[in-house]
């Protein structure tokens, strides 16, 4: 088994080495700041991962940190900061899957139940705040990225999650 240690630098040269990789082809120079946040998120699930008994503490940080990068990269590819009006529920998702991540890491059932919940919630605001900032707000929701793929993709994952859920039934 690799030790935390090993693992947390060997991310580091493997993300170095292929973000050098990237630059060659594209400019990311315009792209490239969302990785300050999205590495560190990371770093901290690969600290999650190390074995030590209190790095399950780290799931949901990891989770928050890698997530808000993410949100921000792909804000930066659409050009669409507006967005961060309902995307902020998102970090609810991220909170439940750190939540649910821990619990399997310390084997707590009810850890994950609440990530559930957690992740209901976070995807319910999701849909109900993007629908009203698309369409009432920013009127984007027949022409925009979100009504031509997100929308449609996250009613479906939340329509699977629904059905999926023991959570929301109890």
């Amino acid at each position: 088994m690799v030790s935390g240690r090993n693992a947390l630098v060997g991310s580091l040269f493997v993300v170095a080495g292929a973000l050098m990789f990237v630059s060659k082809y594209i400019s990311l120079s315009h792209y490239a700041w969302p990785f300050f946040i999205i590495i560190p998120g990371l770093m901290l699930f690969v600290l999650t991962y190390s074995g030590a008994k209190i790095s399950s503490g780290f799931a949901i940080p990891a989770t928050l940190l890698t997530s808000i990068g993410l949100i921000l990269l792909s804000q930066v590819i659409t050009g669409r900061f507006e967005t961060w009006a309902y995307a902020w529920t998102l970090l609810l998702v991220a909170v439940g899957l750190g939540t649910i991540l821990q619990g399997r890491l310390e084997r707590l059932e009810f850890r994950q139940i609440v990530g559930s919940r957690i992740i209901a919630a976070g995807l319910i605001s999701f849909v109900l705040f993007s629908f009203f900032f698309e369409v009432l707000i920013f009127h984007s929701w027949i022409q925009g990225f979100l009504g031509s793929m997100v929308f449609p993709v996250v009613l479906i994952a939340l329509g699977l999650f629904v059905l999926k859920s023991k959570a929301i039934a109890h």
